[in-house]
């Protein structure tokens, strides 16, 4: 879809396309008043299901203030339809990454899940559930990641986002949807993001989804009975263990919250063995040349005598 670049959205002058999908496109454009780049989200779509889902990722996504989570500065109404102003941030989606890198060392997979759910854990806070946390929805930043796209969240607390949620209705991505909320979208809480984040966690130290299947219908069967890829053997026994807590398939199994599985991945030591091979060899290389100088100066001293 080929989509004509405004020159402006609202008061915001706008530079170039940044993203077209299929209800709406996101500019990058100058904020005149905060003097930096923002990503202006513009809603083609006059669906009235859609304009107020959008309307409450704005309201949802402003109460939440943290470094792992994209922030929202304003939203308003323009001739090219609502939009959002967010925090520009230039970077690749997780997805891509591991598209392009697989699997990641067993430590970098756990910091970066663990700051991913330190995200998700100030969005509960605030009274947000994502229910469609995926890689696709987490920013690849120098500074680390953050969530985004809270476009069917809704609020664990109050009722006004539950007259969107027809039952029936299946909300979110099936390779990373919680079972009890392939069953019903309203079934989702808190743990249903904690489950979406061990799935992340799964791809993040295999490379690969844990539910694979041909069709839509057989990965949520799989998702529905827990029928996941077993993980690699060498899998560090910690981490592994941390994956299954989290997508296990009763919700009462799972990590209470996501600060919980932030703190079970952040307590892990997951140091790369060859750093460990590199200092014993280090120490024995230093042992053996000791022994060496100490081997000649003693023999030095025997010898001095008679020369």
């Amino acid at each position: 879809m080929v989509v004509e670049t405004p020159a402006q959205i609202g008061p915001f002058p706008v530079r170039r396309v940044l993203g077209v999908g299929a209800a709406g496109s996101v500019f990058l454009c100058d904020h005149p008043r905060l003097k930096l780049s923002v990503a202006v989200k513009v809603l083609h779509e006059q669906d009235p299901d859609l304009l107020a889902r959008f309307r409450r990722e704005a309201e949802l996504m402003s109460r939440i203030k943290h470094p792992s989570v994209v922030e929202v500065f304003e939203a308003g109404a323009s001739p090219l339809g609502p939009y959002l102003v967010l925090e520009y941030c230039p970077g690749e989606d997780l997805a891509s990454a591991l598209r392009a890198r697989g699997a990641l060392p067993p430590a970098e997979a756990a910091r970066l899940v663990a700051r991913i759910a330190r995200g998700v854990a100030a969005a509960h806070q605030a009274g947000v559930i994502h229910r469609d946390l995926k890689p696709q929805n987490v920013l690849v930043l120098k500074e680390g990641p953050k969530v985004t796209d809270f476009g069917i969240a809704r609020e664990e607390r109050g009722s006004a986002i539950e007259s969107l949620t027809q039952s029936g209705v299946i909300l979110g991505t099936p390779a990373y949807m919680a079972p009890e909320q392939a069953k019903s979208a309203r079934s989702a809480d808190e743990r249903s993001d904690v489950y979406a984040l061990g799935v992340i966690l799964y791809e993040c130290v295999t490379g690969r989804q844990p539910f694979p299947g041909a069709t839509t219908l057989e990965v949520l069967s799989r998702v529905v009975e827990g029928r996941a890829d077993p993980l690699p053997a060498e899998t560090p026994e910690g981490l592994a263990e941390a994956v299954l807590c989290a997508m296990s398939l009763d919700p009462a199994d799972r990590f209470s919250s996501a600060t919980y599985l932030a703190e079970a991945l952040e307590e892990l030591s997951l140091e790369p063995a060859r750093s460990r091979l590199s200092f014993l060899a280090v120490a024995a290389v230093g042992f053996v040349l000791g022994l060496l100088v100490v081997g000649a100066v003693i023999g030095r001293e025997a010898l001095g005598p008679g020369r």
